[in-house]
């Protein structure tokens, strides 16, 4: 598919769907997994299948993990998938809404805000210092450190 979808169209996509199939061969994709959580109806949700090297696996433990580079694997998952009990697939829901819930936009962004602020007095006088001492560096001490012509080129 190369046309892009509105919003509206792909939550759409997203709650009718039975089984979400997101496997990333590396990190990434984490919001497509959670966009197909939260668009599920709870009381009959569709099944999450997530690779086991997006970042959502981690938070995301009850979808069916699977390594994408064993499509063996993943045809068991989408078999499995598809024929999952009603009560297994709103158990399973039900843990990755709560996990999307604990991990929102707010609670993500204060933890990050977080990491970045020392947690003690001194660390923040001797960073605080360091930042004013960088900002107020002479142009000619920033001017050595950039180049003054581009890289010679190998023939």
């Amino acid at each position: 598919m190369s046309t892009a979808l509105s919003r509206t169209a792909l939550a759409g996509l997203y709650a009718a769907a039975r089984v979400g199939l997101v496997t990333p061969m590396r990190d990434g994709m984490n919001l497509v997994a959670k966009e197909f959580v939260a668009a599920q109806n709870a009381d009959d949700p569709g099944v999450l299948i997530l690779s086991r090297f997006a970042g959502a696996a981690d938070e995301f433990r009850e979808a069916l993990l699977v390594n994408p580079y064993d499509p063996d694997a993943v045809g068991a998952a989408i078999a499995r998938a598809m024929v999952m009990p009603k009560d297994e697939r709103k158990k399973r829901h039900a843990e990755l809404y709560a996990a999307l819930l604990r991990n929102d936009i707010s609670k993500w962004g204060d933890r990050f805000l977080k990491t970045l602020v020392p947690q003690d007095k001194e660390s923040a006088t001797r960073e605080a210092q360091a930042l004013r001492d960088f900002v107020a560096a002479p142009a000619t001490e920033s001017a050595a450190i950039a180049p003054t012509r581009p890289p010679a080129t190998r023939q």
